[in-house]
């Protein structure tokens, strides 16, 4: 019987040393990044699927600096958006089930195309309390291998609570206006920036970054499906 104990406490032992040692990092997780090594990103009009009209024009007018920070050189969002509706395409990843990757190439000049949906763009409010959810799906896709070669699903929950107004029924009801106000007035494009920076938190570094190619171990939090 003890020696049974024993051989348990050994492979608990085990199990758990394993369960610390288990490391995910950008190699282990995008390794296909690392091995195309993208310079080049082409940000496509992303798919709502929400009824926030405006989210689309937010997600365009933050995502280039954030990019930039990673390395990354992202071709003109502004001329390529207006060519895109200029030829009835804007709606491209909501419309077609396969992206032209290989026209995207040869056209523009990329070596891979960020596309992102929106999952969830909504705001709250409630007596005493309010905020902001905005979810999305990051899918960075390569143009030569047509591979997804990094992905990310963030979601952010911004908290626009009011804490103004007095006590009484008079009070509550200064609590509802306010914070119906505060989350109405909230900055979408700092909210859209967060979301950016967050997700792209674990994206490796690119060419123009002088941590290219040497990111490698840094550890990854898998909170993705």
């Amino acid at each position: 019987m003890r020696k049974l104990q024993k051989i348990a406490m050994v492979v608990m032992l085990v199990s758990l040393v394993s369960c610390v040692t288990t490391k995910h990092t950008k190699l282990t997780e995008y390794p296909e990044i690392y091995n195309e090594k993208p310079k080049t990103i082409l940000f496509i009009p992303p798919v709502n699927h929400t009824t926030a009209a405006n989210a689309k024009d937010l997600l365009r007018a933050t995502i280039a600096p954030v990019l930039a920070e990673k390395g990354y050189y992202v071709l003109p969002i502004e001329p390529i958006f207006d060519f895109f509706k200029l030829n009835g395409a804007y709606s491209i990843a909501e419309t077609t089930d396969k992206l032209p990757l290989k026209q995207f190439s040869e056209m523009f000049g990329a070596d891979a195309v960020l596309k992102i949906t929106i999952e969830d763009w909504d705001k709250n409010y409630y007596v005493v309390s309010g905020n902001v959810e905005v979810e999305l799906l990051y899918e960075l896709i390569s143009t030569k291998s047509e591979n997804t070669i990094w992905k990310r699903k963030k979601k952010v929950i911004v908290d626009t609570s009011s804490t103004s107004g007095g006590g009484g029924l008079a009070g509550l009801a200064a609590n509802l206006v306010n914070t119906a106000v505060a989350t109405a007035s909230t900055k979408y494009v700092a909210v859209a920036k967060e979301v950016h920076i967050q997700a792209l938190a674990d994206l490796p570094k690119g060419y123009h970054s002088p941590l290219f190619m040497k990111d490698q171990a840094e550890p990854v939090w898998l909170d993705t499906p």
